[in-house]
């Protein structure tokens, strides 16, 4: 996973205070450590993609007090709503991955800016949820097999469950983006270029 945050050349928020899950974890600092899953039920066994774990990405997009949601179009959640989300597929990085899902699902082009939290029920699956900027695109209005539609609702709507969410477990990642908006981390911004920089320097 810290190979594809390097990849990603992304600015980390420290420290990130999302209540997920059981598994979510604190995100405060770029070491080898701090991006591999903690407690791996099977020891020595750690997460791998397209073996036994599945990077997935998720897009907490906010704009005037909304936040944008899609539609869902499979079957078993369909007509119910949640954050653009999806699989990271092989060879991406999670940058491309979260840009790729929010063009196929919102119709937006998207400016990831930081991370607000890392989740996952390791090794089977970790969940990078992202915070951006919208730089393009055309909001989708018309379904095909990613989603029906996208629409922007009212944070406080979402958060009192006035929308017919696909799961709850995205409240928390829109109250840690409305958070990290509010209070304005600029000053605590973690930026990985230089740490590859670094490695690079003390591998030549």
């Amino acid at each position: 996973l810290q190979h594809y945050f390097i990849q990603s050349n992304l600015s980390i928020y420290g420290p990130c205070c999302c209540e997920c899950s059981a598994m979510s974890k604190t995100v405060s600092q770029v070491t080898k450590d701090s991006l591999l899953p903690p407690n791996l039920p099977d020891k020595g066994k750690q997460a791998a993609l397209m073996r036994n774990c599945c990077y997935i990405v998720a897009a907490v997009i906010l704009a005037d007090d909304k936040v944008l949601l899609i539609q869902e179009a499979k079957s078993s959640c369909r007509g119910q709503w949640y954050l653009p989300a999806g699989r990271v597929e092989p060879g991406e990085t999670l940058c491309g991955a979260v840009v790729r899902e929010v063009v196929e699902e919102a119709g937006l082009q998207l400016t990831p800016t930081s991370v607000i939290c890392v989740d996952g029920d390791a090794p089977g699956w970790m969940r990078v949820s992202f915070s951006g900027d919208v730089t393009g695109g055309t909001l989708k209005t018309q379904p095909d097999k990613e989603s029906l539609q996208a629409q922007w609702f009212p944070v406080a709507d979402v958060l009192g469950l006035l929308v017919d969410l696909r799961a709850k477990d995205i409240l928390p990642l829109i109250k840690e983006a409305v958070r990290q908006k509010e209070v304005n981390f600029t000053g605590i911004k973690r930026h990985i270029a230089p740490y590859q920089r670094s490695n690079e320097a003390e591998a030549s």
